[in-house]
């Protein structure tokens, strides 16, 4: 029997002159197949130790999808438009995201994320029914990615916002496009639904200057996952979470996007922290382990990254 559909291959079919919905694999001459998920799973049988030296050895290459690019701001535009489903030109991610507390891995989709949560990082959650995301029946999570494959939601052509399968990844880039942007500020509660008024309000934003300095600054950003642990299951099919390895940061707090430890520090000044002589005064949220916080938000994520060894003070 088979655990799961990776370990199920369809042996290429021969290519067909009329035939044009086969796809081939474009690291060696093998083709035929019927889906471009078929193509991911020949790729991680027959090529994984290729794609282990490309990830390692090049420079300029997105460590998610394993593609080559030419220069550095490629790569980001890459990153932001086909991972992040946002513009190229984005400074905060165009959609709502959702980071698992545990792993880190992004989703954008929130019943998808509670469906990982308990499937991936509970101890006995054989018991507890969950939604399913696509057709909101109860089903208990030891069936319910089995329960999901019925909606194909093992190919690399499932829209990861909505869950719905589309033809191929063209069809797929089409049809994110018929899903609004979300053009939310977190900061202030500005909502738009023009890339053109959005980034406006984000320019009153960098137009501030800030003097001083902010310390634990990386603790407001998610960091990429390193190189070493990259392997066979990091690779995105379907609908696993996304996993970043390349150097681009997350702000938790408004999903603004940086891809160095200066913009990280200068973002942090100029949107999140007060003048010096005011902090003294904001009301610090205290973690049992007595460390101190500025908001619920970076608190929260200091508590599940310490799996249950912190709780909220009650000073």
């Amino acid at each position: 029997m088979f655990h799961n559909y990776c370990e199920v291959q369809r042996p290429a079919a021969k290519l067909s002159v009329n035939d044009d919905t086969t796809y081939g694999c474009d690291m060696c001459d093998s083709g035929g197949w019927l889906s471009e998920t078929e193509v991911e799973m020949h790729k991680k049988s027959v090529h994984l130790r290729q794609l282990t030296r490309l990830i390692s050895s090049e420079l300029n290459i997105c460590r998610t999808c394993v593609k080559i690019f030419p220069d550095h701001n490629a790569l980001i535009e890459h990153i932001k438009f086909k991972h992040f489903h946002s513009s190229k030109t984005a400074r905060r991610i165009e959609r709502e995201i959702f980071v698992c507390d545990h792993c880190y891995q992004i989703f954008f989709n929130k019943r998808m994320l509670e469906v990982h949560i308990v499937h991936r990082h509970m101890k006995k959650p054989h018991s507890i029914l969950l939604d399913c995301p696509l057709c909101l029946k109860k089903k208990s999570s030891q069936v319910m990615y089995n329960h999901m494959m019925h909606h194909n939601s093992h190919s690399v052509s499932v829209c990861p916002i909505c869950l719905h399968k589309q033809r191929n990844r063209k069809a797929l880039a089409q049809h994110l496009d018929t899903h609004r942007k979300h053009y939310h500020c977190n900061i202030c509660g500005y909502i738009s639904t023009k890339e053109k008024d959005f980034n406006m309000h984000l320019d009153t934003y960098e137009r501030r200057k800030r003097s001083f300095k902010v310390k634990n600054y990386k603790k407001c950003f998610l960091k990429p996952f390193p190189t070493h642990r990259w392997s066979y299951n990091c690779l995105k099919v379907g609908l696993q979470g996304l996993i970043i390895f390349n150097e681009i940061y997350i702000c938790v707090l408004c999903r603004q996007l940086c891809t160095n430890h200066t913009d990280m520090q200068e973002h942090i000044l100029r949107d999140h922290s007060s003048e010096p002589d005011t902090t003294e005064t904001v009301a610090k949220k205290v973690c049992s382990c007595g460390e101190q916080f500025s908001n619920v938000i970076l608190l929260k994520h200091h508590i599940f990254k310490n799996k249950g060894q912190c709780r909220l003070s009650c000073k």
